[in-house]
């Protein structure tokens, strides 16, 4: 069973500082599809949001590697 710290959905403050540490690598992913790979809004918003809840399925959810928290 999972405890209420490590489900993404819950809404206490610790999630939401895990949140805070995704975006970096959200925007990292949009910005390399988007402005260097030149790829369109639609796509890049999809493919940046997909690899970033893809990784975070594998290591937190499959693995259980904690993510360094920025915040």
């Amino acid at each position: 069973m999972c405890s209420p710290a490590s489900r993404p959905w819950s809404s206490s403050p610790r999630s939401s500082a895990a949140s805070a540490s995704r975006l970096p690598a959200l925007l990292l992913t949009f910005f390399w599809l988007r402005f260097l790979g030149r790829e369109g809004w639609r796509t890049s918003v999809l493919v940046s949001v997909g690899v970033v809840a893809a990784f975070y399925a594998i290591f937190v959810g499959a693995l259980g590697v904690p993510i360094p928290h920025l915040f």
